[in-house]
């Protein structure tokens, strides 16, 4: 990229270069907004971006809308920009396609001008800019960036000349707002904003801080301290808690000394076991008979030599296998064991650390930063035969006197490449270790050769990892991975089919969301963990794979399809299955591994959606266990009296207009909103309704819909232009849309422009569907029905966002994102939400919401 382009002037557009000269008549250049308000000096800009380089850059005007923000006093300069943003819409080939974008773009900028002024000045500015901008859309890599910077840095002449003014671009308009806006949902809220920002070290203490660490590593008299670090830090919570209750089961050998033996005259001095050259002279007094007698007896003396202090302080080298059958809890509990071993309080060897896989690295573990480094050593190959074979040919030889530990699986150890590398190795190698998944160590001691079981340990993983510290908040699925954006529960429909559970947490399926049940599972809502889940029908079971990500196993029976989709990444894959069996096949996931069972024969799917038998007996008494608890959890769920019904979409939403002359509930002047013919009653309940509304009585809110890409077929090049000319997409946002399946095109539009989009890229060779998402008054405040909760979204800023439950025949509730009122079915535990009484409420937010729509319509029908 040519850094004309990047810092490039626009005519009519938000910012302008201008220059002056200051009072020692230096030439300066300066920022400013189209009104002439200062933004920034060229200086501070390149210094700005220089610190942002490092990782990588926004588009230029980006970075300066959020140097608008982060200015003294920026409300007046943000509303002139909201202003010009306005009115460059309504001049847009089209600007429906780009009003959610610019109004999200605002309110972001507003919760960026509402931080604390500590945030919005010197280093800490940096920072939040550095936050906010990270991995953002648009990004200028750090590579490039860097070389811009330093050709803008270095520009002698006149930089206006050297830049240049163009006409205005719509393309660069929107690609500047949009950056901003998408920030909006990574922060939608300042507190998230601010939690991010005390999360990270302040900038110029971040390398004095890692120096300190590593140069004063943790000393053996404070190991226990150290051990209480690693409890108390939530990445090592898991490691530190084992290091005590593996200590009270090692049976290692401590460093000793043996101590030096001095003569000191006597009989102590003398032994029956010597060099000749040792022996008393009173020996040879005997004749040559009874001399050789006595030392083929073992019975002539010798004078004993002195023996030199002794000393065992060989190194000790612990090898962790980290190779992919060693992933997940056996890894845990051998970096636990190594550290046990290394920082055990009663000894003082030197101790070194490598992990090997297809190779060998050293790691430390004398710090927090350290241990969590460690943690994430992975080697993708199947055991690490080669890099402990490599380690013996290589890294050994550096050694003098080594004690060696070798720390792997059972299963591991077992294999034939493996055991290959050991039985060669058996002289050099000290101690074996073993580990599994269910916490248990088995220690060997290598003894000519031979493999001798010394010690069985076995750790109660559940009990000792439940025991998390007050520091760290108890967490489970739901709350680290939920997608959910909404103070309250949401209500669920019953789908019994699709119930399932991992780790005594229990889930449900439904309406291509899962769904997740709280600890008090039937007497509250439910949480939404993952959404758009392109499942349809069929079986489901939850588990974690090798890299530790979450995944959905999908099976449908029928079709023999088997499928799993990773709920971070948002990846699915499937394949054909293949099992020699009529019966019904049912699915279960225990630890990291998906299994069938027709009740007889159980089958194991590998990585490669192969299919194995396997007879483990504890597979079987599993599968048991598994679905005795999910029958049992789904007989409760049938039994609970709870039902009510729930409504997902939005048809038609219309509000009665009680400031018109004819209306004939002007008395009671109530503020009634009309969902799908139902309505929201002040007790909180949601009934039919359609009463009084007719003719001019009532303001219907228009629906807004969403276009879908479902998939391309064919002309991806022509489709790529498509978007990049007509919508304004950049070239790599339209290939990335091209090349990902149920992609929003356009939001925010109305079905019949939609429709047009529709018709024009389906003849180019695509698949798209329209999705209705929300629906918006005149003065621009919207309704939108998410999975089953009414989001009510004023335009007036003063009015929080609310949110209803849109269920029948059972109370509902209300809250924004500070109060709460109705139905405690639907609070989650532990919610800081504020209870207030219904009433209080709908005068509060529920009536304004209103009030605010009806005074628009009013006014713009008297104008």
């Amino acid at each position: 990229m040519d850094f004309k382009k990047y810092f490039q002037q626009y005519e009519d557009y938000f910012w302008k270069c201008n220059f002056y000269f200051d009072e020692s008549d230096n030439f300066r250049y300066i920022f400013e907004s189209l009104d002439g308000t200062s933004i920034a000096y060229k200086e501070y800009v390149t210094e700005v971006l220089e610190l942002l380089s490092d990782d990588c850059i926004p588009p230029f005007g980006s970075l300066l809308l959020a140097i608008v923000a982060t200015n003294p006093n920026s409300e007046a300069t943000l509303n002139s920009l909201y202003d010009y943003a306005k009115s460059k819409e309504t001049v847009s080939s089209f600007p429906n396609a780009n009003l959610y974008r610019t109004g999200a773009a605002f309110d972001f900028l507003k919760i960026l001008a509402s931080l604390p002024e500590e945030y919005k000045t010197g280093d800490n500015r940096i920072l939040l800019f550095k936050t906010i901008f990270e991995k953002c859309h648009n990004r200028v890599g750090n590579e490039v960036a860097k070389k811009l910077i330093g050709e803008f840095a270095a520009i002698t002449g006149d930089y206006i000349e050297i830049i240049g003014s163009i006409p205005f671009n719509e393309a660069n308009f929107i690609k500047d707002f949009r950056t901003i806006a998408l920030l909006k949902q990574k922060f939608p809220t300042k507190e998230s904003l601010l939690k991010a920002l005390t999360v990270l070290p302040e900038p110029e203490k971040i390398e004095e801080i890692d120096e300190e660490v590593v140069s004063q590593p943790v000393q053996s008299n404070k190991t226990i301290d150290f051990i209480e670090e690693l409890i108390q830090e939530e990445k090592t919570f898991q490691i530190g808690s084992l290091i005590q209750r593996i200590w009270s089961g090692l049976n290692i050998p401590f460093h000793h000394n043996v101590p030096s033996q001095q003569p000191l005259g006597g009989v102590s001095d003398l032994t029956n076991k010597g060099d000749f050259d040792r022996l008393l002279l009173s020996e040879f007094a005997n004749d040559d008979l009874v001399f050789l007698s006595r030392l083929a007896n073992n019975e002539a003396l010798y004078i004993q030599r002195e023996i030199p202090p002794q000393d065992n302080k060989k190194v000790r080298v612990l090898l962790l296998d980290v190779s992919l059958k060693n992933w997940g809890n056996p890894k845990i509990v051998a970096l636990a064991t190594a550290l046990a071993i290394a920082k055990h309080p009663k000894t003082d060897i030197e101790c070194v650390v490598y992990t090997f896989g297809n190779d060998f690295l050293s790691i430390k573990l004398d710090t927090i930063l350290q241990v969590i480094h460690s943690q994430n050593q992975l080697s993708s190959v199947l055991n690490g035969a080669e890099g402990l074979q490599t380690f013996l040919d290589t890294e050994y030889q550096t050694f003098n006197e080594v004690e060696l530990f070798v720390i792997t699986t059972t299963e591991s150890y077992e294999s034939v490449p493996f055991l290959n590398v050991m039985n060669e190795a058996y002289d050099k190698i000290n101690f074996v270790i073993t580990t599994d998944f269910l916490g248990t160590i088995d220690i060997y001691k290598i003894k000519n050769r031979t493999r001798n079981h010394v010690k069985k340990i076995q750790l109660p993983l559940e009990e000792l990892w439940s025991n998390l510290p007050k520091s760290i908040p108890k967490r489970n699925f739901t709350k680290t991975t939920s997608t959910s954006k909404i103070p309250l529960l949401y209500p669920v429909e019953r789908n019994y089919n699709s119930i399932f559970h991992y780790e005594e947490i229990y889930y449900m399926f439904t309406n291509s969301n899962l769904f997740v049940f709280q600890e008090d599972s039937l007497k509250k809502g439910v949480e939404i963990i993952a959404s758009q889940i392109p499942f349809v029908k069929g079986q489901y079971a939850l588990f974690k794979d090798q890299n530790g990500m979450f995944q959905l196993a999908n099976w449908i029976e029928k079709e023999r399809i088997l499928s799993f989709y990773n709920l971070k990444e948002k990846k699915l894959t499937s394949k054909e299955i293949v099992v020699n069996t009529e019966l019904e096949l049912k699915l279960f996931a225990k630890e990291q591994n998906v299994y069938f069972s027709d009740g007889e024969f159980f089958y194991k799917i590998t990585n490669d959606f192969d299919c194995i038998v396997t007879s483990h007996e504890a597979v079987k008494e599993y599968f048991k266990d598994y679905f005795s608890k999910k029958n049992q959890f789904t007989t409760n769920f049938k039994q609970r009296s709870t039902v009510y019904t729930v409504f997902n979409n939005l048809k038609i939403v219309r509000v009665l207009n009680d400031n018109m002359q004819a209306n004939p509930y002007k008395v009671d002047r109530k503020k009634i909103i009309q969902y799908n013919k139902y309505k929201l009653h002040s007790n909180t309940f949601v009934e039919y309704y359609i009463k009084g509304l007719g003719g001019s009585e009532y303001i219907v809110l228009e629906n807004r819909v969403s276009l879908v890409l479902k998939r391309v077929v064919s002309n991806h090049i022509n489709i790529i232009k498509y978007l990049k000319e007509k919508l304004g997409y950049s070239l790599s946002e339209a290939k990335m849309i091209v090349d990902d399946e149920y992609r929003n095109i356009v939001e925010n539009i109305t079905k019949e422009e939609a429709l047009k989009y529709k018709i024009d890229i389906e003849n180019l060779g695509a698949i798209c569907y329209i999705k209705e998402t929300h629906v918006v008054s005149k003065d621009g405040s919207t309704i939108k029905c998410n999975n089953g909760v009414l989001e009510l979204e004023s335009s007036n800023t003063h009015i929080p966002k609310i949110y209803i439950p849109f269920i029948a025949n059972y109370p509902s509730a209300m809250a924004t994102d500070e109060e709460f009122s109705g139905n405690p079915y639907f609070l989650p535990e532990g919610s800081n939400l504020k209870t207030i009484p219904t009433e209080d409420f709908h005068e509060k937010y529920y009536n304004p919401f209103i009030q605010h729509i009806i005074d628009y319509e009013t006014n713009v029908a008297t104008v």
